[in-house]
């Protein structure tokens, strides 16, 4: 679950989210009914306990600019290779494109994701081709080709 690293920083808080995880991945176990994949069931127990640590963080007053996130400056730009270029363009999505284009990257399927996230295939097609183009125009102001 690499893509956790694009929404937490600190190591601390990924090692808290992690623990998160497993603990609602856990606690939910008795909820898996086989009509997805283990794998599918599993993405969205972890997507659901980062899209609710968001949320709580959000909900706490903030005291730390939230472009810390970033961790690549615009000065850094010019020495980053194909990867941090595009975890860059990533780091810069809203929430929901973050997740999807996350899980595209992963491997998923559209209808995967469909079952995922609760939306129709379509949606996920839709949404992901408009992600895709996000994604190319920020690549493109950074001078650089992934």
């Amino acid at each position: 679950m690499k893509w956790v690293n694009l929404y937490v920083v600190d190591a601390s808080d990924k090692k808290d989210l992690y623990q998160e995880i497993l603990y609602q991945s856990w606690k939910s176990i008795h909820s898996y009914r086989g009509d997805a994949a283990f794998g599918t069931w599993l993405y969205r127990i972890a997507m659901n306990t980062v899209i609710t640590s968001k949320r709580k963080q959000l909900k706490l007053p903030a005291f730390e600019d939230l472009t810390a996130y970033s961790t690549i400056s615009s000065a850094d730009e010019s020495e980053m290779d194909q990867k941090e270029v595009l975890k860059w363009a990533v780091l810069r999505l809203n929430e929901v494109d973050k997740l999807l284009i996350t899980l595209h990257l992963d491997g998923y399927s559209n209808i995967e994701m469909a079952e995922m996230i609760g939306i129709s295939i379509n949606a996920v097609g839709v949404k992901l081709f408009r992600v895709k183009q996000k994604l190319a125009e920020l690549i493109k102001k950074t001078d650089h080709g992934v």
